[in-house]
């Protein structure tokens, strides 16, 4: 017992009383406060206060990337970087669609539910993506912000204008 106390006074900071669960973590965080970096890249000597920090940063020179994906053929140099892709593999449970990000899934099981959570009150419309009220809401105020350079004509949608646009440049709709 009496190490386990003697272990947590080293591992204390007097000026703050902070406490860390391990040594090295109270030599290295006032190392944040006054900018000292003791690990230096030996390519481009910029200084790092961790020395993970460092080994992440010598990827950048190396183009190391040992962080692979399991579903497809990218790797990357750091672990958020990979989770934040293997997010891209996220699919819509009912059709087997892949999202990007992550709220597109959670629009495409709301699709699949039937769930419309945003509601025009004046209308009583409801929607599942929120762009979708956005998009309504405008058409209740008049708000058509796309508007055509070659004629007087202004759209709610900027989808509506390209396909406006065609009409000026004589271009078919569909091939």
């Amino acid at each position: 017992m009496k190490k386990i106390l003697r272990e947590e006074k080293r591992c204390r900071r007097h000026e703050r009383g902070k406490s860390f669960r391990r040594c090295s973590t109270g030599v290295q965080h006032p190392r944040i406060h006054t900018g000292e970096g003791p690990y230096q890249c030996g390519e481009c000597s910029k200084t790092f206060h961790q020395r993970a920090h460092l080994t992440q940063h010598q990827r950048f020179h190396t183009g190391e990337k040992p962080y692979a994906c399991g579903q497809g053929r990218r790797a990357f140099s750091q672990m958020t970087h990979l989770s934040q892709h293997q997010s891209t593999h996220a699919r819509g449970g009912e059709c087997g669609k892949a999202f990007r990000r992550p709220l597109a899934l959670v629009d495409q099981q709301r699709i699949h539910s039937g769930e419309k959570p945003y509601e025009w009150k004046a209308c009583g419309r409801a929607f599942t993506p929120s762009a979708q009220l956005i998009r309504h809401r405008k058409s209740h105020f008049g708000e058509k912000p796309y508007g055509c350079s070659k004629c007087t004509k202004s759209f709610v949608r900027p989808s509506s204008l390209m396909e406006h646009r065609r009409i000026h440049t004589g271009e078919k709709p569909y091939p």
